[in-house]
């Protein structure tokens, strides 16, 4: 929910101009789910403006570390699959995604005693496991910059603030944050030079790009139904396993064409 600054009338998150009075400058207010209707409706309130249900007792403070916590993540635009903002390949897909969260504001809880930034629904810090009640808030923006390895340009996920114009590397792991010339995670170990994903295929065994729908090297398709995805058909008609590299019905080779010589004798 947002509250036009005009106005004060109460608009719905979507909305880009307000529907008393048509200011298009809002702030936002933090808000809860009603558990009956689901309306939307301002935290601290007793009942739902909707449909009148009492509502469960959420401070104000709580309501806002939700909704900064579900700012944390954003659905993939290939697959639909909630992966966290700080992404620079889906996960899940592999797809590239940073166009879609770069210069994307974040905000980190600073713990109070270590400095670090940590994720605005965590309770204790997670580099040195102080208390974060009452931790300052700090806005951080996700930019993507190029890491060079072996000679091949990679991409990583920095969070960069006015503080720290330089910024700090995020582990695709944990997301923790780390030094920019790390090149593994300070906290988990893992190795910061984030590679293209790739994915081999299960019939010759070839690397192909992420996104690759036909093998570079045997043609295998790979969203291909499931009834021909583990196996493979022979010339001669005949359906084989596919691990098998010879029809186990006329004998041909795995691959092999069919002539016409073959057609007349019906595949024999």
């Amino acid at each position: 929910m947002k509250k036009c600054l005009g106005c004060g009338e109460i608009n719905d998150n979507e909305t880009m101009f307000c529907v008393n009075c048509g200011n298009s400058e809002f702030e936002e207010i933090a808000s809860v789910t009603c558990p009956n209707c689901k309306a939307e409706v301002r935290a601290g309130a007793e009942f739902c403006t909707e449909c009148g249900s009492r509502l469960p007792g959420v401070t104000v403070e709580e309501a806002r570390r939700g909704q900064d916590a579900e700012s944390e993540t954003f659905d993939c635009p290939h697959c639909n699959n909630a992966i966290p903002v700080t992404s620079v390949y889906c996960p899940y897909c592999g797809q590239e995604v940073n166009n879609f969260t770069t210069n994307r504001k974040v905000k980190k809880y600073i713990c109070p005693n270590c400095g670090q930034p940590n994720d605005v629904n965590a309770r204790f810090c997670s580099y040195c496991f102080f208390d974060l009640d009452g931790a300052a808030v700090r806005e951080m923006t996700i930019v993507v910059k190029p890491r060079e390895n072996d000679n091949v340009k990679l991409l990583q996920c920095v969070l960069v603030s006015e503080e720290d114009p330089q910024g700090q590397v995020i582990c695709p792991g944990c997301q923790a944050l780390n030094p920019l010339e790390s090149e593994y995670c300070v906290k988990c170990g893992q190795s910061l030079i984030v590679d293209v994903p790739k994915k081999y295929c299960f019939v010759c065994g070839a690397e192909n790009a992420a996104n690759a729908k036909f093998c570079v090297n045997c043609k295998y398709q790979f969203d291909a139904p499931p009834s021909h995805r583990y196996n493979w058909t022979c010339a001669c008609g005949f359906e084989n396993d596919s691990d098998a590299d010879f029809c186990a019905y006329c004998g041909r080779p795995r691959g092999g064409v069919m002539t016409q010589s073959d057609v007349k004798s019906g595949g024999r």
